[in-house]
């Protein structure tokens, strides 16, 4: 767990050292004034953390609010994406037991 931060809930680090994070795109190249930490959880578990930066300093209301509406979300595709790694996982398993079954034949013996 990221410490004194709450599940589901944003932080902002308060100390950025120089340079901590750049932004570069096509059209600029910058260091991030501010970045939110925020904790994905997935099954009462943080499993990632987005940094997201900002070339302002500060953030407003309103995009803390949308930032938290997004983070359920996100954890919900991450709990799905397990959830399909595992039963693609499952497949191949049994796909390989019904190979070795198949080339075993009906008696138990070698084709």
């Amino acid at each position: 767990m990221l410490v004194g931060v709450a599940p589901g809930r944003l932080a902002r680090p308060s100390f950025l050292p120089p340079d901590y994070l750049r932004i570069t795109t096509g059209l600029l190249d910058a260091s991030a004034r501010t970045v939110i930490v925020a904790p994905i959880v997935v099954r009462n578990q943080v499993r990632a953390v987005a940094e997201i930066a900002l070339l302002e300093t500060g953030f407003d209301r309103d995009l803390q609010e949308a930032l938290e509406e997004v983070l359920p979300y996100i954890s919900l595709n991450l709990e799905i994406l397990d959830r399909t790694l595992s039963l693609l996982e499952e497949t191949g398993s049994l796909r390989e037991l019904a190979k070795g079954a198949g080339a075993a034949g009906p008696t138990g013996e070698g084709a």
